[in-house]
């Protein structure tokens, strides 16, 4: 354990002792992507998976653009309206448009045994790519829902629903970094989805790691999720220099309290400033 590595897990206990929450259901990984330079990250809970909600919608983001911006393929306007509804407002509805749009697939009435196994073919090709690309931890094969699954995307999450998305923090902050750093391609319209203003009444602010970053801010990213019992948030802060503080956060249980979460996040900036001035 470095001692990045370490002072993550000082946040993850700190909040656990001030706010009553268990330390295991929290989890934090912090990023920070120097130009030139390797990027540092440090981590606790950091390989735990969670239930992503809908921090999974920047995947299928990044996705598009590493796959869609070398072959010059432009969106309709339509669809271009589904990409950024699905991340700027965390549309469910969007988000199923474009989970069929990527993978070749569509809701619908159960399927016979053989389609169903082409259906799940393709419906893993955002997983497949993850590997090629060497990120582990995250199972993006779903949609997100208001009510469902029905049909055969309720046949899709296997008898006991073992297919359900997941992810780890880890995991998540790649996703960020490459969105930030421009590695999944396409880098101004995956940067532009998911920029937002900290000081803005943005639903996906207020309660979420924006409300408690501080400093010097020359841009801003993030992609929060909230469902069930979790409340995460996903976020970039790109600092002077070009820096880029990424912070992954995620919270099982905490749903309705959201200082849990903005803890969390509080301390991973902390960590990330003293990475970047060499005290970390």
């Amino acid at each position: 354990m470095t001692s990045a590595d370490a002072a993550c897990q000082a946040v993850l206990s700190r909040v656990a002792a001030e706010t009553g929450a268990e330390e295991s259901q929290l989890a934090l990984v912090v990023g920070v992507a120097r130009p030139g330079q390797r990027v540092e990250y440090a981590q606790a809970n950091g390989d735990q998976p969670f239930y992503p909600a809908s921090v999974v919608k920047s995947v299928y983001a990044a996705y598009a653009a590493y796959e869609w911006d070398p072959h010059g393929w432009v969106l309709s306007e339509e669809d271009e309206r589904a990409f950024r509804d699905m991340i700027q407002d965390s549309s469910n509805d969007a988000t199923g448009h474009v989970v069929d749009l990527i993978t070749h697939t569509t809701g619908g009435p159960e399927l016979e045994a053989s389609l169903l196994e082409e259906w799940m073919r393709r419906r893993q090709l955002v997983n497949r790519w993850l590997r090629e690309m060497g990120i582990t931890g995250i199972n993006a094969c779903q949609k997100t829902w208001n009510e469902g699954p029905y049909g055969r995307e309720r046949q899709g999450y296997g008898p006991n629903r073992e297919l359900a998305n997941s992810m780890t923090t880890r995991a998540a902050a790649e996703i960020m970094v490459g969105i930030a750093t421009g590695r999944f391609g396409n880098q101004e319209w995956l940067q532009e989805l998911h920029r937002r203003d900290p000081k803005s009444q943005d639903l996906q602010v207020i309660g979420y790691g924006g409300e408690v970053v501080t400093g010097e801010i020359l841009d801003y990213l993030s992609k929060s999720g909230t469902a069930y019992q979790v409340r995460h948030d996903l976020l970039a802060v790109r600092r002077p220099g070009d820096v880029w503080h990424v912070i992954a956060a995620f919270t099982d249980g905490y749903r309705e309290q959201p200082e849990v979460l903005q803890a969390v996040v509080r301390g991973g900036l902390e960590i990330a400033d003293q990475i970047t001035s060499g005290t970390g």
